[in-house]
């Protein structure tokens, strides 16, 4: 993994990898899942999560991590909207997002129901 210094680095968190594949018996990938997540999270400035449950879970998970923490939830009647250059623009600002900023999507499968969520 690269190392970026002087960025915001924002981790759009959509599930628990490791804990779904310790939950499938994989436990060595689950063990190498683990340590991408932990360094993912030591280099973020701002972690979006799609629940509340999910933000708690990772709180909880990473105690000692300073991130900021947004709530986007994915189910949204306006998901098929078109994009707002004026409303980017915003959020760009209100996060001090520059355009060439490195943004790192941390996918996993549907399955995650930490809590169901």
């Amino acid at each position: 993994m690269f190392i970026v210094k002087n960025k915001n680095i924002v981790l759009d968190f959509h599930g628990v990898v490791p804990e779904e594949l310790a939950f499938m018996n994989q436990t060595f990938k689950s063990y190498i899942y683990n340590i991408i997540e932990r360094i993912a999270i030591n280099y973020t400035s701002h972690i979006i999560f799609v629940t509340h449950s999910m933000k708690s879970y990772i709180a909880s998970k990473y105690k000692s991590h300073k991130y900021k923490s947004h709530i986007l939830n994915i189910f949204s009647k306006n998901v098929f909207k078109e994009v707002d250059n004026n409303k980017l623009n915003l959020l760009r600002d209100k996060y001090k997002i520059n355009k060439d900023d490195v943004v790192f999507i941390y996918c996993t499968k549907p399955t995650s129901r930490i809590k169901y969520m």
